[in-house]
């Protein structure tokens, strides 16, 4: 071997002096670029961290202190190739042209010969040889990886199927897979599932915006979460912490949906449960109130739907809406704290009586300011600012126009145009135009202007609610 190397052995010090030719003349191939640019390897950065280092290597095989076919230099390349998926063909291209490099310039020298060129391709092809049995090696070692990833994440998925209620369906929406405890909770069987659109368990409480927003997430190739109500299939609800994933193909293309649930009906169905007690607590909070000052109950329930449909009126949300009907009856608490001789006194307060009543607004505030429950914070709020007047002249903190929260206005009215209508133990009911002259009168003085706009606007579906809760 060594014969057959000595040829090329004495051009060693020209092609040292010439590296920098050579080695622009291997890259400046567009196959090595395009092969580079399809990997993002960027030229200029191999041809200072390995192309020049790769040279040395040739170089040193000519002086006999390096072995053929083990380069070092290649090997760092390989760890940034191995996670690109670099076919061998292109390895092998890359390497070729750095032998076609070497050979042109010796070409150009005029020092080809055949004896030069058997001996270049000798070393280069021994080179090469090494080189991509190296690199099979590290390929074969990176699926090895990859089988065993595989395997791990298929027992993971398996694992995730069989511990939630699971279901699969195909980019339209159409069921394709389910396990055992989607038919579990579903009451469906498989054939009455497979082939069917998830609407078919479907709650009719679920607003249609849900799902629209769903869609609307899933086509653009995100993720969805939420909580949904489902009913199976003999008509019991039951709610699903929900997670539908789009899956995509390599090329970005959406080709189905995995659904992954989690049954929440017995938290949901205990939290109800609490919800309703507590609602049904306050609101015989209100009723005990109103009943120790010689109302009646249905005082309560006018006020709290009147407060309910105007603020429905007004815009607010629906949760808005929810926890001022549920909080309203709460607005007189604080008369649990003023003394039966001026809370039940037939005639006109004096004006010291009148400013002990005063202070059942603020009593009302500090028995439920401590809460932590929406409901009783908005009950608290509604205590404390049911007697505000929009100028600014009401009590006990004289807030002005907007500073009085929305709960305290929407209040107001509702509690004044049912005092008003309703006999009092101090006062007979007024007739109908005399309250709502005085309406008129107090539009942004006493009352919100735009509140007492959308109660003559609607004066007809106040009148229904105050019909059908009349007192006996």
């Amino acid at each position: 071997m060594e014969k057959k190397l000595n040829i090329i052995k004495n051009y060693s010090s020209l092609f040292d002096t010439n590296k920098e030719t050579i080695v622009e003349f291997w890259l400046s191939s567009e196959e090595v670029k395009n092969v580079f640019q399809k990997y993002n390897v960027g030229l200029e950065l191999f041809k200072q961290n390995f192309a020049y280092k790769i040279f040395q290597y040739y170089i040193e095989i000519l002086n006999e202190n390096a072995k053929i076919g083990d380069c070092p230099v290649m090997g760092q390349f390989f760890n940034i190739l191995k996670n690109k998926n670099v076919a061998p063909h292109e390895l092998f291209m890359i390497c070729t042209h750095f032998k076609r490099s070497l050979m042109n310039f010796c070409f150009d020298q005029n020092i080809m010969t055949k004896e030069l060129n058997e001996q270049i391709n000798i070393i280069l092809d021994k080179n090469l040889e090494g080189v991509l049995l190296r690199y099979v090696k590290l390929i074969e070692s990176k699926n090895e990886l990859i089988t065993e990833q595989q395997t791990s994440m298929e027992q993971y998925l398996q694992a995730l199927i069989d511990g939630t209620i699971f279901s699969k369906s195909d980019s339209k929406g159409i069921i394709t897979y389910i396990n055992d405890k989607f038919i579990e909770i579903s009451g469906y069987t498989k054939d009455e599932l497979i082939g069917k659109h998830h609407n078919i368990v479907r709650h009719s409480d679920m607003p249609k915006s849900v799902f629209k927003s769903m869609w609307k997430t899933l086509k653009s190739k995100k993720p969805w979460n939420g909580l949904v109500k489902n009913m199976s299939k003999s008509g019991k609800a039951y709610y699903v912490n929900t997670l539908i994933c789009p899956i995509l193909n390599s090329k970005n293309e959406l080709i189905e949906y995995i659904s992954i649930r989690q049954d929440l009906t017995e938290s949901i169905e205990l939290y109800e449960e609490l919800e309703r007690t507590q609602k049904e607590i306050i609101y015989k909070m209100g009723e005990v109130c109103e009943t120790r000052s010689k109302e009646t109950g249905n005082h309560v329930k006018r006020v709290a739907n009147y407060s309910k449909l105007l603020a429905k009126l007004y815009g607010l949300t629906q949760k808005e809406v929810d926890i001022l009907f549920t909080a309203s009856p709460m607005h007189d608490i604080g008369k649990v704290g003023i003394p039966d001789s001026i809370l039940k006194k037939p005639e006109k307060l004096t004006t010291l009586e009148f400013e002990i009543m005063k202070t059942h607004s603020e009593i009302g505030y500090n028995i439920l300011k401590g809460s932590k429950s929406e409901i009783l914070i908005a009950a608290s709020l509604i205590s404390y600012q049911h007697h505000e007047k929009w100028d600014g002249t009401g009590y006990p903190q004289n807030l002005k126009g907007e500073q009085i929260h929305i709960y305290g206005r929407i209040s107001a009215i509702a509690d004044v145009f049912d005092a008003l209508g309703s006999n009092r133990c101090y006062k007979s009911a007024w007739e109908d135009d005399k309250i709502f002259e005085f309406f008129e009168e107090q539009r942004a003085k006493h009352f919100d202007p735009v509140l007492i706009d959308l109660f003559f606007k609607h004066k007809k579906q106040f009148l229904a609610i105050r019909d059908k809760y009349t007192d006996l």
